[in-house]
């Protein structure tokens, strides 16, 4: 009976309305083949970053792809094959991979374009890290300040242009400038570190300007006496006095009769002149034998010819071969031989 009152107060319900009632309005299966989406790859609500190449197809989805599954989509991550490259990794030079994706050259790591003089490049300090090492009173640098082609600030302790050469020694002929200590406070010898031709192992080239040997002394006085010769009269630390005759300290100048012979430092404008030796000690261009210098040279002195003058008294300019003769004076005034004679 209760069958049938059912029957008949209630419509009845087919199989196809029950299976419409039991699938989700709207959800459609074609099409849906994503792994990641478990059933539904229409939904438009789906958009968290997929990863392992999951839900690549749904079409709906905007999460973008991260296939190494480091935490960075392929539009960030310059290597999304492999998890240990990506923009906040650490990066290790000259591996020859660009760990953190910033795009600059692995061999280059202070950024001055210039590569490590170690991988193949020219540039001997590429280490941002360790600052070039510059003495005291110097400008500071940077790694890249340091590289082939940089202007070089010679003493300052750096190879500044990777030259390989010693920042003391400017002008590359061994030996170290004058002036300038190094990072141990060693001082050089050269006192012109701008000329090859000069240190102290050079060999002296006189009076061309140029202190060779660096001996510190002038280069027109050979001698050292302070006396330059005539033509480089008016040089520094020449005396104005006048000019030195006898500029060659090599050897002796050998003197006559007996007397002593003078070296070349003996020999100048204010030296003391000894007659009848044969030198112009005191380079006044006199004649050595004519002590008087009435003219007349000496009888008793012969010079380096073995010649004697005619001069009878040479401590006496009145007396010579061309005074008037006095008469009974007891000088032979002329030097003829007679005094007390007079008519012959």
């Amino acid at each position: 009976m209760l069958t049938m009152l059912l029957l008949m107060g209630c419509p009845l319900i087919s199989d196809a309305d029950i299976d419409a009632k039991l699938t989700p309005q709207g959800d459609s299966v074609v099409g849906d083949s994503a792994a990641g989406d478990s059933a539904d790859t229409s939904d438009s609500t789906d958009t968290a970053s997929d990863t392992g190449g999951n839900d690549s197809g749904d079409s709906a989805d905007s999460g973008a792809v991260d296939a190494d599954a480091d935490g960075y989509a392929a539009n960030v991550d310059c290597d999304d094959d492999n998890a240990s490259i990506h923009p906040d990794a650490e990066e290790t030079w000259y591996d020859g991979i660009d760990s953190d994706c910033r795009g600059d050259d692995d061999y280059d790591q202070d950024v001055d374009g210039h590569r490590a003089s170690d991988h193949g490049g020219d540039d001997c300090a590429d280490d941002p890290l360790t600052p070039p090492d510059v003495l005291s009173g110097y400008p500071v640098l940077i790694a890249a300040d340091v590289h082939a082609g940089a202007d070089d600030l010679w003493y300052d302790g750096v190879d500044q242009d990777c030259a390989g050469d010693d920042d003391f020694d400017q002008d590359a002929d061994g030996v170290r400038a004058e002036g300038h200590p190094d990072g141990e406070d060693v001082d050089g010898t050269d006192c012109d570190d701008l000329d090859p031709d000069a240190a102290p192992d050079r060999a002296e080239v006189w009076y061309d300007g140029v202190d060779n040997n660096c001996d510190g002394g002038n280069d027109y006085d050979q001698d050292g006496d302070g006396y330059c010769p005539s033509s480089y009269l008016g040089r520094a630390g020449c005396s104005a006095y006048g000019a030195d005759c006898n500029d060659d300290p090599v050897s002796l100048v050998l003197a006559l009769n007996g007397l002593s012979a003078l070296a070349a430092d003996a020999i100048h404008p204010r030296a003391r002149d000894d007659v009848y030796d044969g030198i112009d000690a005191n380079c006044d261009g006199g004649d050595d034998f004519d002590a008087d210098g009435d003219g007349y040279a000496s009888t008793r002195y012969p010079d380096e010819l073995g010649a004697v003058g005619e001069d009878c008294a040479d401590d006496d300019s009145a007396v010579s071969p061309a005074a008037r003769e006095v008469w009974y004076d007891g000088i032979d005034d002329d030097c003829d031989g007679n005094d007390g004679d007079r008519d012959g």
